[in-house]
């Protein structure tokens, strides 16, 4: 079995990613950014800024998982990444995208996505890229302060998104990752079962956590001061911004049956993530 790489592990993906590879006895190291995981035997901290360093973590393995941190630099460590990719002998290259990415999009959020798409594909490596759409967790990670004092505030208008759980994007880049050949050329976009706007959204989160949460539709200029005196880099929001401005316009609300075909499992319901992680937002 080919041996794997991972670039980032300790995030939202790579964090329930390792977990499963592990319990699947698939080969693999990774490179973390910040918070070394304390389970992963063989971790490397990868400076995307240092070429040698990625050739370096790169060398002996068959295999990379490239999922790239969100910075303004990141087409530029892309670039840096596939490179040293094709130098330490890497022979193909599972690309962690996102929904709708397309490099002449006018949204600049995939149109990011889709820039580093064509790196891999013309790379002349191997390639798989897995296209997930927005998580579940934003919910917690992102907006359990807003639903604990009564509301979610968002520039989505009633544009629906079918969100999906990190663990079943997860469960499908394992699956990839444990047959890497089977899925070589293969572009897979990833929905959890149901598009939801932000309405329905709220009143999911109302009954399970029994509070009323209402959903206010915000200007993108209200959304975007807010962001700044958070202190957010101007890529971030500008990414954010775009996001948000493709849902309210109902790209993102495409459902796809792309789960259940690779792992012959149901995706989790937005009501029983809530019900499982009522207790961070009362």
């Amino acid at each position: 079995m080919d041996k794997i790489f991972i670039t980032t592990s300790s995030g939202n993906i790579g964090t329930e990613l390792v977990k499963i590879l592990k319990t699947l006895g698939v080969e693999f190291s990774a490179g973390f950014n910040q918070n070394q995981p304390t389970e992963v035997k063989n971790s490397t901290k990868l400076n995307f800024d240092k070429y040698e360093s990625l050739v370096d973590a790169f060398t002996g393995h068959q295999t990379l998982y490239l999922l790239l941190p969100d910075n303004e630099r990141v087409v530029e460590w892309a670039k840096s990444a596939i490179k040293a990719a094709k130098q330490s002998g890497i022979k193909q290259i599972v690309r962690s995208s996102g929904i709708n990415a397309d490099s002449n999009s006018t949204y600049e959020v995939f149109k990011t996505l889709g820039i580093i798409e064509n790196l891999v594909i013309e790379s002349g490596l191997d390639y798989t890229i897995v296209r997930p759409n927005s998580f579940f967790q934003n919910f917690v990670t992102y907006h359990s302060y807003s639903i604990k004092s009564g509301g979610l505030y968002l520039p989505q208008g009633n544009g629906k998104v079918s969100y999906i759980d990190v663990k079943d994007v997860a469960l499908t880049v394992a699956t990839i990752l444990n047959n890497p050949k089977k899925h070589i050329g293969k572009t897979y976009t990833l929905t959890g079962s149901t598009a939801y706007d932000t309405n329905e959204i709220a009143k999911i989160i109302s009954k399970a956590i029994d509070k009323h949460i209402i959903y206010v539709s915000v200007p993108d200029s209200d959304y975007v001061e807010t962001m700044k005196k958070y202190h957010l880099p101007q890529f971030n929001i500008d990414t954010l911004l775009s996001l948000y401005q493709a849902d309210r316009a109902g790209f993102n609300s495409i459902v796809t049956d792309t789960f259940k075909l690779l792992t012959d499992k149901e995706p989790n319901s937005f009501e029983t993530f809530i019900k499982d992680k009522k207790g961070l937002m009362i």
